[in-house]
């Protein structure tokens, strides 16, 4: 039997609000996450709420979000968010915190097998680990690092050291990701490890194929091709097919 999971994501602003849509049409295709904890602006349009509710796995958080300003201000309000929505789950609990541009495409039983409280994923980039992927098992201490890393990014942002921190390492929440996990490691007990990025975090690019050793897809930055219909690869047709689907329930 697989573990029970509860996957956490964020739509806040134009991009992500159009992605996740797809992202919760692949939950309801692949069945293998059994409670999605989604983060919606006020503002969110109400159409997209009365879509996302036919979904009976998805719980809303409705949020008063900032003025959505700047990509850094948006990735950095991505992890308070997340922190908020852990911090209402119970301990014990298997947690996936995604980006909202990925499709999720299997089980999390390979991850349940590793010792770490907090997994991160690799792979050969400037960046080798990604903060769209995050997998986590709930308790005291988890809770409290990811506040950790929370308090760490709004505090670069508000003192406008994000720009930096996105040419340094690929953006603010990035940075702090390695900040509070190197300022964790040194003052308590936990467990940290890495799994490869090119099973658990794919980054697709235009000729991406459809692979069923991928447990998530990432399309960072792939928005404008997700629309073009002349992209066909397999990858971005199963997008189209659950953004699709979404859009129509």
């Amino acid at each position: 039997m697989d573990p029970a999971l509860t996957l956490v994501t964020v739509a806040y602003g134009d991009a992500a609000l159009r992605s996740v849509g797809a992202l919760i049409e692949s939950v309801r295709q692949t069945g293998v996450v059994d409670r999605m904890l989604l983060c919606l602006d006020r503002a969110t349009p109400s159409r997209f709420m009365q879509c996302a509710q036919r979904y009976p796995f998805v719980e809303m958080f409705v949020r008063d979000f900032p003025a959505w300003g700047s990509r850094e201000t948006r990735m950095g309000r991505k992890v308070v968010e997340w922190a908020y929505a852990v911090s209402r789950v119970a301990d014990g609990t298997l947690v996936l915190c995604l980006d909202a541009d990925t499709l999720i495409q299997k089980s999390v039983e390979a991850l349940v097998q590793y010792p770490g409280q907090v997994i991160l994923t690799m792979r050969e980039s400037p960046w080798p680990v990604n903060s769209g992927v995050v997998f986590m098992r709930v308790d005291a201490s988890t809770r409290q690092w990811l506040a950790l890393w929370a308090d760490l990014t709004m505090w670069m942002v508000s003192h406008g050291y994000a720009g930096d921190s996105t040419g340094r390492w690929g953006g603010v929440d990035q940075a702090t990701l390695m900040m509070a996990r190197a300022w964790t490691q040194g003052k308590e007990p936990m467990i940290f490890a890495c799994v490869a990025g090119a099973q658990w975090n794919r980054e697709v690019s235009l000729d991406t194929p459809l692979d069923s050793t991928v447990g998530v897809y990432h399309f960072k930055g792939q928005l404008p091709a997700l629309l073009t219909p002349a992209v066909t690869s397999p990858v971005f047709a199963w997008w189209r097919e659950c953004d699709l689907y979404f859009r129509e329930a």
